[in-house]
């Protein structure tokens, strides 16, 4: 999926903007539509970043 704004992720998090994007993620301002539409930030594994099996642990080990 080719995350935008506008787009509700995960059927919960409507994605506003870009905030940062890294080499295995991005971190996007989003609305939290199920918990009084307040704003978090929602960091995302990027697909679109091409990643093989090594970059998937490492995104997976990385805190928050």
């Amino acid at each position: 999926m080719q995350l935008k704004e506008g787009i509700l992720f995960d059927d919960r998090y409507l994605l506003i903007k870009v905030l940062e994007s890294g080499g295995y993620s991005e971190v996007w301002l989003a609305e939290d539509t199920k918990v009084g539409h307040e704003k978090r930030e929602l960091k995302v594994y990027a697909l679109s970043k091409g990643l093989e099996d090594d970059g998937v642990k490492l995104f997976s080990s990385e805190s928050i």
